[in-house]
């Protein structure tokens, strides 16, 4: 599912949001470590999928786990169609998206 499927018409509590925002955050960290820009962040482009338990809080990837209707789920990023390369400058750190035309990975 989506986590669209998961706040459509429902209230999500303070910490189940935060769970989310973490595991998000965690995803996007990921792909710009990389080198690279999603530019295309919204509900229906991060998925979720359950797994059997929910690694160890002290696992580099721990954030990226939430808890969906009682069950262990882990958060992914979907669509890299709008994905760009992340060009650094020696400009005070600034850099700039590269805008090929292309956005698949």
């Amino acid at each position: 599912g989506n986590l669209l499927d998961l706040i459509s018409g429902r209230a999500m509590s303070e910490p189940a949001a935060a769970a989310v925002g973490r595991a998000t955050l965690s995803a996007l960290e990921t792909l710009h470590c990389a080198g690279f820009c999603h530019c295309d962040i919204k509900p229906q482009n991060l998925l979720y999928r359950y797994v059997e338990s929910r690694l160890s809080t002290h696992h580099a990837h721990a954030a990226r786990y939430i808890s969906v209707r009682g069950r262990c789920a882990e958060l992914l990023l979907a669509d890299f169609g709008c994905t760009r390369e992340f060009v650094p400058s020696a400009d005070a750190g600034c850099g700039s998206l590269r805008n090929d035309g292309g956005g698949t990975l």
